[in-house]
């Protein structure tokens, strides 16, 4: 028996047992080609990627909770439970969480771009730094003078490695294609918890930043957001820490209505 608890846990359930669910899902987001199902063997998807930990002047830029491509489209998802009854339909997504996403696009595209150049290059980070031809430098500076200096990864370091390993994964899949990139929050809550939500509501829900006043950031532009809500059902009541010197309630362990 596997217990888990919180948002990593429902993502993951989400991506496996709930996989059919979910994409029912995005099949009725409004950017979606309706002639085109999204179907699970036809997705590649990565649960958690790691690139680093973010920060103003560091190279890493956090860890989506999941990434699914399908034929044509890229989904990058961050996750959120709300766990009390709210009648609040915009949700806040901290600062760092919305930089991720603008900087992972930026990246693709720049990668996508140096490999339509150069064909026969070997899809290396340190091949696609390295190109003179493909003006990456003038990229860089673009990037800097966007993102307040921040450095992109360094060739032969772990996270070049990380980054490099899911774009090449991404083009495989993709082939020749251009996919189109969608932002997600993936929403779980459950229905006898936020009690004030109907079917209205749902259609409602949006995304804000949150805002910090030190928040140096030249990116002010919130890149669109789609959310897409989850409901869950309550399974159990299982404890699941490790015993500690404080006292911890018993947490709440979920499954996905997928009815």
């Amino acid at each position: 028996m596997l217990y888990a608890y919180g948002e990593d846990a429902m993502t993951l359930y989400a991506l496996t047992k709930g996989l059919d669910c979910f994409l029912q899902k995005l099949n009725d987001l409004p950017n979606n080609n309706k002639q085109e199902e999204i179907k699970k063997k036809d997705c590649c998807i990565f649960y958690r990627p790691s690139f680093g930990r973010g920060g103003p002047k560091a190279q890493g830029f956090g860890e989506f909770d999941a990434i699914i491509a399908s034929k044509s489209q890229i989904y990058l998802i961050e996750s959120k439970w709300q766990r009390e009854n709210t009648k609040k339909t915009k949700f806040e997504l901290a600062a760092p969480q919305v930089f991720r996403h603008v900087i992972f696009q930026w990246i693709y595209k720049q990668w996508n771009a140096w490999k339509q150049q150069k064909k026969n290059a070997e899809e290396k980070w340190s091949n696609f730094t390295e190109c003179k031809e493909c003006d990456y430098q003038d990229h860089l500076k673009t990037f800097h003078d966007a993102y307040e200096s921040k450095p992109l990864p360094t060739a032969g370091k772990l996270l070049a490695e990380n980054l490099q390993c899911v774009l090449k994964k991404l083009r495989d899949h993709f082939k020749k294609k251009e996919p189109t990139i969608t932002n997600i929050l993936l929403l779980f809550y459950e229905k006898k918890v936020v009690r004030n939500w109907n079917d209205d509501t749902l259609d409602k829900l949006s995304v804000t930043e949150k805002k910090k006043k030190s928040d140096k950031n030249k990116n002010n532009k919130l890149p669109a957001f789609t959310v897409v809500p989850l409901e869950l059902t309550s399974t159990s009541m299982e404890f699941v820490c490790e015993q500690s010197d404080e006292k911890v309630k018993n947490p709440k362990l979920f499954e996905l209505n997928l009815s």
